[in-house]
């Protein structure tokens, strides 16, 4: 549940302080759901996060369930605090283990016992895009959400102001999400956690080295199938609300027509990390040669783990 409110007092409503110890996180990991369509072992548990805004994205608040739309905010004024400097909270209201893959490294606990991804560095959520690749080696290994949040400072963020939400610019691990879903599609039979790292660090490398044409054309047909499913979503989720209330309904329409537009102008090959004053074709190559460098990580990747594992044990025998 992501909850953009108007006020602390709205926050304090919604939540009680909890007494509990963070480091009994790692309890859950390695046990087995009861229930849900993966059994388990689990591999990654995260807590939720309340107070700043800690997210990138300012259409936010289109995500909210048209149901709830009504009732988090009392008023066009306390939509405007939500809107521009929430009082943000991120909580699954009950323990639950899902398949997705969405993940916030705020307070978060992970098995090593076996082999994990690295995190790809130098971009916006890359812990999502670590998150993924954790389910794409462990399909059956759900990620546990507690039902506790973890407070973040409110003032280390400035508000969002009107050019926020002039115009959708795609990230990097938006882009690279979808690429290596393409990926993963391509791998055959099923190879173990190394085998799919190394499949997917191949596909990395393989679409680094295609020529420009080819790689836009792939990275448009990936990015308008997402921005399609998107706009449809965004679609229902404003005929179902009726437009109530009116402020938000307006902010919906105005994100489905940015949605649309991009669908018309997008450059994936060119994520916001990438644009800078250099010029698209600098930025353009700057990409191809990080996604080069990250499918080289990649293959590289279960090695460098398990050279590090022995080290670890010689050092605990030497102790």
């Amino acid at each position: 549940m992501l909850l953009p409110l108007g006020s602390r007092k709205r926050l304090d409503k919604l939540t009680v302080p909890a007494d509990w110890n963070p480091d009994t996180i790692d309890m859950v990991l390695g046990s087995s759901p009861s229930s849900g369509d993966r059994n388990g072992p689990v591999k990654l548990a995260m807590c939720g996060i309340y107070g700043g805004r800690w997210y990138t994205n300012p259409f936010s608040l289109c995500a909210v369930p048209s149901n709830l739309s009504g009732k988090i905010w009392r008023g066009k004024k306390e939509y405007e605090t939500a809107r521009t400097e929430p009082w943000a909270l991120m909580l699954n209201p009950e323990i639950s283990f899902s398949g997705a893959p969405f993940f916030v490294s705020t307070c978060f606990a992970y098995d090593s016992s076996e082999l994990l991804p690295p995190f790809l560095p130098g971009i916006r959520s890359e812990d999502s895009l670590w998150a993924w690749m954790l389910r794409a080696l462990y399909p059956e290994s759900p990620i546990c959400h507690l039902p506790r949040a973890i407070e973040h400072d409110r003032s280390i963020k400035r508000p969002f102001t009107g050019s926020d939400f002039a115009g959708i610019v795609p990230g990097t691990t938006d882009i690279v999400l979808s690429l290596l879903g393409f990926i993963r599609n391509g791998i055959p039979g099923t190879p173990d956690a190394a085998g799919v790292l190394c499949a997917l660090g191949t596909g990395l490398s393989r679409f680094a080295g295609e020529p420009v044409k080819r790689r836009r054309e792939i990275l448009s047909e990936l990015y308008l199938a997402s921005l399609g499913i998107r706009i449809g979503a965004f679609r229902q989720r404003h005929e179902e609300s009726r437009g109530k209330p009116r402020f938000w309904a307006e902010d919906l329409e105005l994100h489905l027509r940015l949605l649309q537009n991009e669908a018309r102008e997008a450059r994936p090959w060119l994520p916001r990390e990438f644009r800078n004053s250099e010029g698209e074709k600098v930025g353009e190559e700057s990409f191809r040669e990080y996604l080069s460098h990250c499918g080289e990580l990649l293959c590289a990747w279960p090695e460098l783990w398990q050279r590090a594992a022995d080290l670890n044990l010689s050092e605990d025998f030497l102790s």
